[in-house]
């Protein structure tokens, strides 16, 4: 018994390590600024600062990176690294197309990487694993699209997003807030639906030519 035990820890560290830190990290944070504060704000704010730290804590394990994990890609390789390697460029003043695009290119040269890194021993699985991460990203903005044009459609209170995008005046009116709203979510969904199925085009013909 002991030794399944020992077994299935040393698969989770070498598999789930990553995953399973920032799950931890991402429902504590959540936890914490409901139970300490209550507002949606906190709660935007503890999903930034998510983000920001999933760099730092890949470096406890940098291989992990390379990882063909399909919750790994989906969440990670494709999905949470590209956007918080380009945020840091904001500050830089650099126009909203820029960064999508740096984040679409960002993406590509991942799979680039991965591809060539994978090309002579695990190439079909890190394909199908792939076409599988790419298809829970659509899926993913597809319902992050749909929940928030629902709430956008019926619910007037836009005072937490308004404080967290700074770029919108105070004065504002209802309507101009529910449509910066919607497209805030919409631009921010481009360079990950656009890589998403770029990546699956690629894949397809890839594995057509094999």
């Amino acid at each position: 018994m002991q030794n399944l035990l020992t077994k299935f820890g040393s698969f989770l560290w070498r598999m789930h390590l990553i995953v399973i830190i920032n799950i931890i990290l991402i429902i504590s944070i959540a936890v914490a600024v409901v139970v300490l504060q209550g507002t949606s704000e906190a709660i935007y704010l503890g999903i930034i600062v998510f983000f920001l730290l999933t760099p730092y804590t890949l470096l406890f394990k940098p291989k992990t990176i390379l990882s063909r994990n399909i919750l790994f890609m989906s969440m990670y390789t494709y999905f949470t690294i590209p956007f918080t390697l380009n945020i840091w460029v904001l500050p830089l003043n650099i126009s909203i197309p820029k960064f999508l695009f740096s984040i679409f290119v960002t993406s590509i040269l991942i799979f680039i990487s991965l591809y060539f890194y994978n090309r002579k021993n695990h190439l079909k699985e890190f394909l199908d694993h792939s076409k599988l991460s790419l298809d829970i990203i659509r899926f993913i903005f597809v319902v992050i699209l749909t929940l928030t044009t629902v709430y956008a459609m019926i619910n007037n209170d836009f005072s937490a997003f308004k404080s967290i995008v700074s770029i919108f005046e105070y004065n504002a009116s209802i309507e101009e807030l529910r449509k910066s709203y919607q497209l805030a979510f919409r631009l921010l969904a481009i360079p990950f639906v656009f890589s998403a199925s770029v990546l699956r085009i690629v894949i397809d013909w890839v594995s057509l030519k094999k």
